[in-house]
């Protein structure tokens, strides 16, 4: 049984929308990472193109087991996807 401290709420305002990260975020998760190989970068942390879906399945499990809630970040906009968040917890 999943223990839910985080409810998995979408957020929006202001041309912006944060969505809890799913596998539905995927291939803009891939796009975005790749412009500029990200996974390179020192000051934040951004999986590799190849551990997207690890990356995408160690949130979805973190928030079933109560320890946080990573969120895609989406330019409603445009409909891309920019990067995920920082989980919270």
């Amino acid at each position: 049984m999943a223990v839910e401290q985080y409810q998995a709420v979408s957020l929006e305002s202001r041309g912006v929308r944060l969505e809890p990260l799913s596998v539905a975020h995927k291939q803009g998760l891939i796009e975005a990472v790749s412009d500029g190989q990200l996974w390179n970068l020192f000051v934040t942390m951004v999986p590799h193109k190849d551990a997207i879906d690890q990356f995408i399945d160690n949130a979805i499990a973190h928030h079933q087991n109560g320890q946080g809630l990573v969120f895609a970040i989406i330019a409603v906009s445009y409909t891309h996807l920019t990067l995920p968040t920082s989980d919270l917890g």
